[in-house]
């Protein structure tokens, strides 16, 4: 049984004093991690046996749409926590599910996702953090990098090498031999608790290893991957909502030449390609949480589009949101400067926007169609 309730995660991202404590995205106090924890936002994809609210991904996607015309930061500390609570569910056995997801439910305990290394990226070829069997357990020992919520995280979802291939592992934020460093200030998501994570000596439970090590790895990724790039679509969504909205009231409230702006056909286009690319993205990614939910074989590719679809919606209404306002939409405070900012970011995370276009440009090609 939960104690949670939905209608409390819905009142808590409609209730002003939180939108307006998030607004400048720039802080998440601990305070207000609690106050989420206990309305629920860290329970939605925890199963209800274990706790949570046990919502399948079609019905989150709007929670983080909301939460990313709000806050990037907590949407993408949002984001990579239910990665790690699907991994667990989905490749962890009932014991760690017992022992994890139960405190993952309380936001006591938030999850992470650490898979990118400094030199090679999100590569699963060149994945240089390395996991060796020793007489207490699994030592880790590795650097992982721009780790979101790596500086608030209690337990943290570990790629690393083996010698029967890569492998995943979850790692207690306690273990001694962890060390946590902010990752260097973005243009955004400032409050996403990024971090460069140090494994010296990080000693696990083999129990606590997710699937089998090589091709079971890719099974964990790609699932968790998946996941994330919906979810991150769902983000990106927001901020595009956000930023057409800005330039709606920008063009009602501003005169050129003795009339609205919102008069002018430059305008108006501006308008109906933003609702086009949001409408679109937003079908996109709810078909591609659908597949995720439903196992189907084609939900990695279903989400890859989604997010390169929502992605570009969020830089290109930002982008003509901020052109629009003229000089005063390239001030350091205005909102739509921030909108850009942020939907830059989207563009890179889980999956830069050039790496998946050119993964999935080789795949059509060799298939031979587009569709």
């Amino acid at each position: 049984m939960t104690g949670y309730r939905v209608e409390d995660v819905q009142d808590l991202i409609g209730d002003a004093g939180f939108r307006e404590q998030l607004g400048r995205d720039d802080e998440i106090t601990q305070e207000l991690y609690r106050e989420c924890g206990r309305r629920g936002l860290f329970a939605l994809a925890v199963p209800s046996k274990h706790g949570g609210l046990g919502q399948p991904l079609a019905d989150r996607i709007r929670w983080h749409r909301e939460l990313g015309g709000i806050s990037p930061s907590l949407q993408s500390v949002l984001t990579v926590h239910e990665m790690a609570v699907y991994a667990i569910v989905r490749f962890g056995g009932s014991a760690l599910a017992d022992r994890w997801l139960p405190v993952l439910a309380t936001g006591d305990c938030p999850g992470a996702f650490a898979l990118t290394e400094p030199t090679g990226g999100s590569d699963f070829a060149d994945i240089r953090t390395t996991a060796t069997l020793e007489d207490e357990g699994i030592r880790l020992d590795g650097t992982k990098s721009w780790i979101s919520s790596g500086l608030r995280a209690g337990l943290i979802v570990v790629f690393a090498g083996t010698g029967q291939g890569p492998a995943a592992y979850c790692l207690p934020g306690d273990t001694a031999g962890l060390s946590r460093l902010p990752s260097p200030a973005m243009t955004a998501f400032g409050a996403a608790s990024l971090a460069t994570l140090e494994l010296r000596g990080c000693v696990v439970d083999p129990n606590h290893r997710l699937g089998p090590p090589g091709l079971g790895l890719i099974r964990v990724a790609m699932g968790c991957l998946s996941v994330g790039r919906v979810l991150v679509a769902s983000g990106a969504l927001g901020v595009a909502a956000a930023a057409s909205a800005e330039l709606a009231v920008h063009a009602n409230g501003r005169l050129v030449g003795g009339r609205p702006l919102a008069t002018y056909q430059a305008v108006e286009q501006a308008m109906v390609d933003a609702h086009v690319r949001i409408q679109s993205g937003l079908l996109l990614t709810r078909e591609a949480a659908e597949a995720v939910d439903d196992r189907a074989p084609e939900a990695v590719r279903r989400a890859i589009v989604a997010k390169l679809a929502a992605t570009d919606a969020a830089l290109k209404t930002a982008h003509d949101a901020a052109r629009l306002q003229g000089a005063a939409g390239l001030t350091v405070d205005a909102a739509v400067s921030r909108y850009a900012a942020q939907a830059q970011v989207y563009s890179i995370v889980e999956g830069s926007a050039d790496a998946l276009t050119s993964a999935l440009g080789r795949s059509l090609l060799r298939e031979g169609r587009a569709a």
